[in-house]
């Protein structure tokens, strides 16, 4: 078992202490808000009234002191303490709060172990990965390769003080299950973060979903749950051969970085010349009657007729994610299709380190334009269907367009002023770095695009074998929070009643 500690408690960033704290009966919305909680803890925010809304009150336990019924959690004060009232226990019937956001927080790598030899750069969770930690479905996991002291912070809108907090097992990988959590709290109008409680986690099986009683009142605008340890156990990585061969029989390569001399009359972008070339692409352009290499944004001359290029009217590729499904890491690029003679997109060449093994990739429309490849967009055409395809798109040898080695991406179907996207398929854990690329533009590919461009990096498949550093991720299906129901705000028919707004 791993086991990273992290503590919350004193991460205060410039803690707004001089701002002016909600008085006594003031309208709140977490407890921290109400004037001395840090002195009188007896103070806090509270729902006694669903018309007047959520506000600051005075609070105190059995045997503590009080002037008033409403100064007790009993509601009742015998001679100026606060005395038990004797009624029968009742489960309170919960509501699960509506988590409206989550964001993902990056932990520790797993420390390398006997027989394990994890990746020191893996990709990261994203927020399209935290979102599915709250999607309802346990068939989805959030992932997270920086697995030590990972976890989610949430946002819940209405909130309310926390009874208990639930977790769920993904479906797979027990060595991946979280053994311990640790719940914390912000405080958004003193900016800092409170520790709220912590405790052992123990799955005994997949899509398992274990309740967690909150002990301490806890309300918040928002909570982070980190995972400071991890079941491990994980398989020994892998040994790769002195010779590899890719599943699908293709031979893998590791490209060639461009190097100097010229394709075309034009001088492709090497690692060392890049900001050189940059530079003097900035005040002049090589050019030849039928191609042109185009900077960000020059003066150029393209059709016989003087132009300016510029990035918001070409055509643009970028990276958008990259994450792991089963053995295979997807990487998904995105081309900005600017539909016009000079500037729609022909092909673009990515490269690579190491010695990756490719699957076939697929095309997409981007409809609706949103920017993000999901369900609802339209796969194109295939160019690649085989690996006979495949073979055809990976060019051991320079390109004779763009003088350069890697994969290319291209398909027909990208015609239109929309977004496209290529979803590229490679064998097993990748990490990601800023590698060349060319792109290749125009009714005719007259235009040339150098630039550099998140690219995959895999093993090396070196002399007598070596080890295949892996991801040892956490993975965790559902966490949702619940609450007292009659601690939510209710919503009124009658908005004139409504004293929250009034301040009544």
């Amino acid at each position: 078992m791993y086991l990273l500690t992290i503590s919350y408690d004193v991460m205060h960033i410039n803690a707004a202490e001089s701002k002016n704290c909600v008085a006594y009966f003031g309208t709140c919305n977490e407890d921290c808000e109400c004037c001395g909680w840090e002195k009188d803890k007896s103070i806090r925010c509270e729902l006694r009234n669903p018309f007047k809304g959520t506000r600051c009150h005075i609070s105190r336990n059995n045997g503590e002191h009080c002037e008033y019924d409403r100064h007790c959690k009993s509601h009742k004060c015998v001679d100026g303490k606060c005395d038990p009232v004797l009624r029968p226990i009742k489960d309170p019937v919960l509501c699960e709060l509506n988590i409206t956001d989550a964001d993902p927080i990056k932990g520790e790598v797993v420390p390398p172990d006997n027989g394990i030899c994890p990746c020191p750069d893996p990709i990261e969770a994203t927020k399209e990965n935290a979102l599915l930690a709250i999607d309802g479905d346990l068939s989805t996991a959030y992932v997270n390769n920086y697995a030590l002291s990972s976890g989610l912070q949430f946002h819940a809108d209405p909130n309310a003080p926390l009874y208990n907090m639930t977790l769920c097992s993904a479906d797979t990988c027990a060595e991946c299950d979280p053994t311990c959590y640790k719940l914390v709290g912000y405080c958004e109008e003193k900016n800092l973060y409170r520790d709220i409680q912590e405790g052992k986690i123990s799955f005994s099986k997949r899509n398992e979903c274990i309740v967690i009683p909150i002990k301490a009142r806890a309300y918040y605008s928002q909570y982070l749950v980190t995972f400071p340890c991890q079941r491990g156990g994980f398989p020994e990585c892998s040994i790769t051969p002195a010779t590899c061969e890719c599943a699908n029989g293709l031979k893998p390569f590791e490209p060639e970085p461009t190097r100097k001399g010229k394709c075309n009359g034009l001088e492709p972008v090497s690692k060392t010349r890049r900001s050189a070339l940059a530079r003097r692409l900035s005040q002049q352009i090589s050019y030849n009657p039928r191609r042109q290499v185009l900077p960000p944004q020059i003066q150029t001359r393209i059709n016989g007729e003087h132009t300016r290029i510029t990035a918001e009217d070409r055509t643009t590729l970028s990276f958008k994610s990259a994450k792991k499904v089963g053995d295979i890491t997807e990487i998904v690029y995105m081309v900005r299709n600017v539909a016009r003679f000079d500037t729609n997109f022909h092909y673009a060449m990515i490269q690579w380190g190491g010695d990756c093994c490719f699957e076939c990739y697929k095309a997409y429309m981007d409809t609706p334009t949103n920017g993000i490849l999901d369900d609802g967009d339209e796969e194109c055409h295939e160019d690649c269907k085989s690996q006979s395809d495949l073979e055809k798109l990976l060019f051991s040898e320079k390109d004779e367009h763009l003088c350069m080695q890697g994969l290319q991406l291209k398909n027909f179907n990208i015609n239109g002023d929309k977004n496209y996207f290529f979803k590229v398929k490679v064998h097993g854990d990748v990490t990601m770095e800023m590698k060349p690329y060319g792109m290749s533009f125009g009714l005719f590919g007259d235009s040339i695009l150098y630039g550099d461009i998140e690219s995959p990096v895999c093993h090396v498949c070196g002399e007598g074998g070596g080890q295949q550093c892996k991801d040892y991720p956490l993975q965790i299906a559902e966490v949702s929070l619940s609450a007292r129901c009659k601690d939510l705000p209710r919503p009124t028919k009658y908005p004139f009643l409504d004293y929250s707004v009034t301040g009544m």
